[in-house]
């Protein structure tokens, strides 16, 4: 761009007002899970579903509703989970713990709430503990993360598991146990 491009571009800038901060429309949920509002335009969509028949580890539900601070049902949120595997290594080629991944385990998945009852739903297994920068290990969690209309920047949470070692030193967002339904991440 030579000088007088850019004195122009600048001049524009400089004469342009910034629109105020908008967030997300009534459609956001098409862009975030098109599969549930109708739309097959993915060849592979994401899922809830983490686990196989050859994973490795003790298979848990996670059931749970979303609601805003009226109480009432977000009914187009989007979650996403990550976590590690049953022994603690994350399918990421930057973990560098020396354990073994598990091919068969996703790792990751996604699904939006119901648009009635805003309520969502992963099939996965429960989590090993993960080594943190060699010199403690974390207790077993679930990485949350809400997006919705409304919301500008995603919701982090965690879940943690009220039957392990460590879990009541890890800060909480949510408590979980094997078999349990959250409400209201």
């Amino acid at each position: 761009m030579n000088v007088a491009h850019q004195f122009a571009a600048q001049s524009l800038c400089d004469t342009i007002s910034r629109n105020p901060s908008q967030t997300g429309g009534p459609y956001v949920h098409i862009g975030l899970a098109p599969q549930q509002a109708g739309f097959e335009i993915f060849e592979k969509n994401f899922d809830n579903n983490l686990v196989s028949n050859d994973t490795v580890g003790e298979r848990i539900t996670i059931e749970g509703r979303v609601i805003d601070g009226s109480g009432s049902p977000v009914r187009d949120a989007l979650l996403e989970i990550w976590q590690a595997n049953a022994a603690g290594k994350y399918s990421h080629h930057l973990d560098p713990q020396d354990k073994s991944v598990d091919p068969s385990f996703a790792g990751w998945g996604r699904t939006g709430a119901d648009f009635e009852s805003g309520v969502f739903e992963f099939q996965t297994i429960k989590p090993g503990p993960v080594e943190h920068n060699g010199d403690r290990v974390q207790a077993p969690h679930i990485c949350f993360v809400i997006f919705a209309r409304g919301i500008n920047i995603g919701l982090h949470t965690r879940l943690y598991f009220d039957d392990e070692p460590n879990s009541t030193q890890q800060t909480r967002s949510s408590r979980g146990s094997s078999s349990t339904t959250a409400e209201a991440l």
